[in-house]
């Protein structure tokens, strides 16, 4: 399987080892799904940083604060478990288009 920095890079060469190949498939699906796995991936390491600063802040707080930061983290937590059902349902089609995505033939073939 190719790596998908080298498909973004020479999607043009892909496209035409696909043709040369007789391979159908769709390279600006597959690259329009990994701009939002990239997007989705920064969004939940956000979040995940987001919820180790909390639990810093509540492991250091009183009483009263503590309870408003951790109601203030079941918002972030639900946030991130959206993001992450999201990011696993996407996984999945991004992963059956990658394996779909042929080797470029070597020049002399």
């Amino acid at each position: 399987m190719l790596d998908i920095r080298f498909i973004r890079d020479n999607a043009d060469l892909i496209k035409a080892a696909a043709r040369k190949k007789h391979v159908e498939v769709s390279l600006d699906e597959l690259l329009t799904l990994d701009d939002r796995r990239r997007v989705l991936l920064s969004q939940i390491e956000e979040k995940r940083a987001t919820q180790n600063a909390a639990s810093e802040r509540i492991a250091r707080a009183d009483a009263s604060e503590r309870e408003r930061e951790i109601a203030g983290m079941r918002t972030v937590k639900d946030e991130l478990v959206g993001k992450e059902e999201e990011l696993k349902k996407l996984m999945v089609e991004w992963q059956r288009l990658m394996v779909l995505v042929p080797n470029i033939p070597d020049v002399s073939v």
